[in-house]
């Protein structure tokens, strides 16, 4: 299809600001195959319908070239993440619309303080996907588990989470699955908005848990890692060393996680978190894993000529401890 370079910019005000919005898209995306009209139509008005609801007023940029779409909204307002948990939004997230748009789209971002909400879809885009992933959790009693691992894959990243609630059995699960209902809800938003809101919503829960983020970029070949707490995440090369100790070369990096937990009273680490951003290294394996799998965790020359899933029984069985236990392998390609 022909495509006609735009930017125009909608103030959003009341209800018939939406429909002007609506009649102009429809307008401008005659010739667009229906399905990507209908994600079109879907992210535009829960863009413009959240402006309505939580800022009263702002504004919807559209932009359009001969690679992608991009909607863009301002909230005029201040939605903070307090909101979030003042029952301002749906169930305590930003509301399931957002998130249906959110997982339609190549590129979702939402940015606090003032609200920025960005769609991108691109109209031929090339994605490759480079990564080959296993993931396990095994625990310790049958009655729950504590552990819970989270894998969302977008169009252009795939986003993982990998939270370990203290204790075990039944009430430990039951914690481990509202949390993880609530990063299913907000996996778009910053990894340090992720966190912050985490903070606000677990502030009156009685179990303690620690948590690592990995948002793993098939377009731009980045990593982004966050991690609180006792949880680990190495990268391990086949033909790169460091010398992490004069005697000693290791073939492995450690992503380094803030000390502290999630849960209860908020504490004095929670100001500030370590975003870690890296190139993706090809050919090599990220290992994302609990306090329940043993930080002395290696791979062998030979593990790096077989997919993560060949390989994660034999290095979970020999690693795992008496404990709930968790474990990803991700293979850069």
């Amino acid at each position: 299809m022909a495509i006609q370079e735009i930017d125009k910019t909608f103030e959003i005000r009341n209800n018939s600001d939406l429909i002007r919005v609506s009649i102009y898209l429809n307008k401008i995306l005659i010739n667009c195959p229906t399905n990507l009209k209908d994600l079109i139509e879907i992210a535009s008005s829960e863009l413009t319908t959240n402006i309505l609801k939580h800022a009263e007023k702002g504004e919807l940029k559209i932009y359009i070239d001969e690679k992608k779409i991009m909607l863009k909204s301002y909230n005029m307002g201040r939605l903070s993440v307090f909101d979030l948990m003042d029952g301002k939004t749906n169930k305590n997230s930003l509301g399931i619309g957002l998130g249906v748009a959110g997982r339609s789209a190549d590129e979702f971002y939402y940015k606090f303080n003032p609200v920025e909400i960005t769609w991108i879809k691109y109209f031929k885009a090339n994605v490759i996907n480079r990564f080959d992933i296993a993931t396990k959790v095994e625990s310790l009693v049958f009655s729950g588990c504590g552990d819970r691992i989270i894998k969302i894959e977008m169009p252009s990243y795939i986003f993982i989470a990998l939270l370990d609630v203290s204790g075990h059995g039944k009430y430990a699960g039951e914690q481990a699955v509202k949390i993880s209902k609530f990063i299913d809800n907000h996996y778009y938003l910053k990894l340090n908005d992720i966190v912050e809101c985490l903070i606000e919503y677990t502030k009156n829960m009685d179990r303690r848990f620690v948590i690592e983020f990995l948002k793993l970029w098939k377009i731009k070949n980045k990593l982004e890692f966050c991690g609180i707490g006792d949880v680990s995440c190495k990268i391990f090369y086949k033909n790169k060393q460091f010398s992490a100790h004069p005697l000693f070369n290791y073939n492995n990096e450690k992503l380094i996680t803030k000390n502290g937990v999630l849960g209860g009273v908020k504490q004095d680490w929670m100001k500030d978190f370590n975003i870690i951003e890296k190139d993706i290294p090809k050919g090599a394996f990220i290992l994302m894993f609990s306090d329940g799998i043993s930080s002395s965790i290696t791979l062998e020359n030979t593990h790096f000529n077989k997919s993560p899933h060949e390989i994660i029984d034999q290095l979970f069985n020999k690693y795992k401890k008496e404990d709930d236990s968790s474990l990803v392998i991700i293979k850069c390609k």
